[in-house]
């Protein structure tokens, strides 16, 4: 049997469980975790009855989600390796019902080209949750309102990349 902390850092005030909606009954429901990590979305996703699919850039990454998820849920999960900067997109196997990515899209100048092709691989009921930095982390940040355009598109979105993530920098 797992139980799942609902008082850490990442579900402050039942904030993410609430957001997974893990309550809803995902058996036979097919979920990405996009930009796995360690999979512990992936692995509350499969405790909840979804099929998971781990996706990440690092293989070392996506053996060890696969394993949380097996370890935590008693379930497999798929694995689904992806290159950068050549090919941020994914094809999976099937439609999606979930896409799910949580701190990963803002990492990457392709979050627009990933959301165009996450949406393209949902069912038509299907949706996408993502989190990412809030607009007023922007601001204390850059010094300057949320721009009207897409952040990908704006000319300090390198800047901002290098200065909340220094990988790869």
């Amino acid at each position: 049997n797992c139980r799942w902390a609902t008082n850490l850092w990442r579900n402050k005030d039942n904030q993410l469980v609430e957001f997974m909606k893990l309550e809803e009954g995902w058996q036979g429901k097919c979920v990405m975790d996009y930009g796995c990590g360690i999979g512990l979305d992936g692995a509350a996703f499969a405790h909840a009855g979804a099929e998971v699919l781990l996706c990440d850039i690092n293989p070392l990454l996506l053996r060890v989600a696969q394993n949380t998820v097996v370890t935590l849920s008693g379930r497999n999960a798929a694995r689904l390796l992806v290159s950068f900067p050549d090919a941020p997109w994914f094809i999976p196997d099937r439609e999606l019902d979930l896409f799910w990515s949580l701190g990963c899209l803002h990492h990457t100048p392709y979050m627009g080209k990933i959301l165009e092709r996450a949406v393209g691989c949902l069912k038509p009921d299907g949706e996408c949750r993502i989190l990412v930095y809030s607009d007023k982390r922007w601001q204390r940040m850059m010094g300057e309102p949320l721009p009207e355009t897409p952040l990908w598109k704006h000319s300090n979105f390198d800047k901002w990349t290098r200065l909340i993530d220094t990988v790869g920098h």
